[in-house]
């Protein structure tokens, strides 16, 4: 009997808990998906120089740790967002948790440039 993989679903990303979700399970299923891409690739007959193209920024180790660091700000942004719609904060939480936020960007951009990364505006090169 064969087990078929299923993708799991992640709709929307206006909130941040939904980005934060659709980026757990990239990071949950990735081996997973470049398995799939490299199957599809060695497949006849399928767009296999775009499914490559997907697959080469996949694999690179610059996407999986911009992916993971993300992660974590996604994960204290997260928090963040859901007590600000809930309207669950009192007026002395919104400076720590701007400031928690802000101290876990500091850190990740510290990794970022001890990477070799630098961030140009909104894109991460």
């Amino acid at each position: 009997m064969f087990q078929v993989y299923k993708h799991p679903k992640v709709h929307g990303t206006r909130f941040v808990g939904h980005q934060q979700h659709g980026l757990k399970v990239l990071l949950s299923n990735w081996v997973l998906l470049i398995q799939i891409m490299e199957n599809l690739v060695a497949s006849p007959g399928t767009e296999s120089a775009k499914i490559k193209g997907f697959l080469n920024k996949l694999a690179d180790a610059k996407f999986l740790i911009a992916a993971v660091l993300l992660k974590q700000i996604l994960d204290v942004a997260a928090q963040a967002s859901k007590k600000f719609e809930r309207q669950d904060l009192l007026m002395f939480d919104v400076p720590c948790i701007i400031e928690l936020c802000m101290n876990d960007i500091d850190c990740i951009e510290h990794s970022l440039k001890s990477e070799n990364f630098e961030l140009e505006g909104e894109q991460l090169c």
